[in-house]
């Protein structure tokens, strides 16, 4: 969980992650292979891709989440709060 923003990684899949809680609404985000590098921002309850950011955005609303080979790399903009989860090796029961 990346601090109190209801943000989850999952750290032991074969692809890059992320499910949350906005308010009532639920949503789940499949990126690319674990493999690949790639940064995304969570704001207004939707992961967007940097250079798909919307008119009006708000950094200090937002999360930023890199995913790299070994280590998945976090900022909450609005609680200013950072860190890192290690990668696991992916579970045999995923087929992503």
């Amino acid at each position: 969980m990346i601090g109190d923003s209801n943000l989850y990684v999952t750290t032991g899949t074969k692809r890059n992650e992320i499910d949350w809680r906005y308010g009532e609404n639920w949503g789940k985000w499949i990126g690319q292979r674990a493999s690949k590098p790639e940064i995304v921002v969570f704001y207004d309850g939707k992961v967007w891709p940097p250079q798909s950011l919307p008119h009006g955005f708000d950094k200090s609303k937002s999360v930023v989440v890199s995913f790299e080979e070994n280590n998945i790399r976090f900022y909450d903009y609005a609680h200013r709060h950072g860190g890192y989860y290690e990668r696991h090796p992916p579970e045999e029961r995923y087929d992503n």
